[in-house]
């Protein structure tokens, strides 16, 4: 019986103890390239069984090496609800993934913000600080 093996091993074919024996290794964290050498898996993947797996939509790994998708966070304007990745919602922030209120008397004008610089102030507000917020304009 013909088994195929690790397109990165030396033999194609053969039984799956043979396939076994040729398939390398790598430690957690590494995958294998091209040249069957074990590599540091990149900031967009994790690698677990010296096999690489992509991070979930709209996330990136913490690090380069990492071996879990839990290591794998919300890009900017993202957070996560449910093990997903979900645009931020009008009136927020979101950053390392998690959703932010904007600063006192504050809101954000669009979906997928993700700085202090995307809050705005109310109307009938203006800006005190970006960190401390906004403070009503005085009548009169």
């Amino acid at each position: 019986m013909c088994v195929l093996c690790n397109p990165l091993s030396v033999r194609r074919c053969g039984s799956t103890q043979e396939c076994m024996r040729t398939i390398k290794k790598c430690s957690p964290g590494f995958g294998i390239s091209m040249q069957g050498e074990c590599v540091l898996c990149d900031e967009s993947a994790y690698c677990v069984g010296s096999q690489e797996f992509k991070c979930a939509k709209n996330s990136i790994a913490q690090q380069k090496g990492i071996y879990h998708n839990s290591q794998c966070i919300c890009t900017a304007g993202y957070f996560q609800e449910n093990g997903e990745c979900v645009e931020c919602r009008m009136f927020f922030i979101c950053v390392n993934n998690a959703i932010q209120h904007c600063p006192t008397h504050m809101r954000t004008t669009k979906s997928g913000a993700s700085w202090l610089s995307d809050c705005r102030c109310l109307p009938g507000f203006s800006v005190y600080s970006v960190v401390a917020g906004c403070e009503a304009i005085p009548i009169g």
